[in-house]
């Protein structure tokens, strides 16, 4: 299983998470809500109990609070809790607070992936582009799970489009590596590679 990574584009924000690449988190989301604070702490730390208490106790304050669900979803996904994280995840990518940040999709993605139902992640994730359009990590979500699904050239036309749509995001380049590298042609990268420099 890939580990998620959210991706929290911000300038006001502090390097967060043990994951494959960073995620990055804006200031006041741990700091608007003392136990989500020690959430994110804990699950930095990889204290995974003590976050997932901590993010307990946010979501008993505050239901519903975003960076508490993705806190606890995250703990779970790392315990490889995969079915109690996946309805977590599904409440954040469908929460309308000012703090949602398409990252999201990668998580749930990945708990598709590890829960071997790339399938219904085709289907949500599809419903979600119908709903919020064009976005880059949904379009590189729908990549890992049409890959998981056996479907190479989809999951390649789709981490395409999240390069086109943002071409400074890590995901799409990360996965086109990947996907080239098991087709043994790498080689295909380098276009992508050198309009980035």
């Amino acid at each position: 299983m890939k580990s998620s990574s959210i991706g929290w584009p911000s300038s006001d924000s502090s390097t967060f998470c043990g994951f494959r690449s960073q995620c990055r988190m804006p200031r006041s989301w741990a700091w608007d809500k003392p136990s989500a604070k020690r959430a994110a702490i804990q699950l930095q730390n990889g204290k995974l109990p003590e976050a997932e208490r901590e993010a307990k106790d946010a979501l008993r304050i505050v239901p519903g609070y975003l960076p508490a669900l993705i806190y606890l979803a995250e703990v779970y996904e790392r315990e490889k809790r995969y079915a109690e994280a996946l309805p977590l995840a599904r409440q954040a990518a469908t929460s309308d607070s000012p703090e949602w940040q398409s990252g999201i999709y990668l998580l749930l993605a990945n708990l598709y992936v590890s829960l071997g139902k790339p399938q219904q992640g085709i289907t949500d994730l599809s419903t979600f582009l119908a709903g919020h359009g064009n976005e880059s990590d949904l379009h590189s979500a729908l990549g890992i799970v049409k890959a998981a699904a056996g479907d190479a050239s989809g999951s390649e036309q789709e981490y395409r489009l999240a390069y086109n749509f943002n071409p400074q995001a890590q995901e799409p380049v990360r996965q086109l590596f990947d996907l080239y590298k098991k087709q043994g042609q790498i080689h295909r990268l380098l276009p992508l590679l050198q309009a980035a420099a």
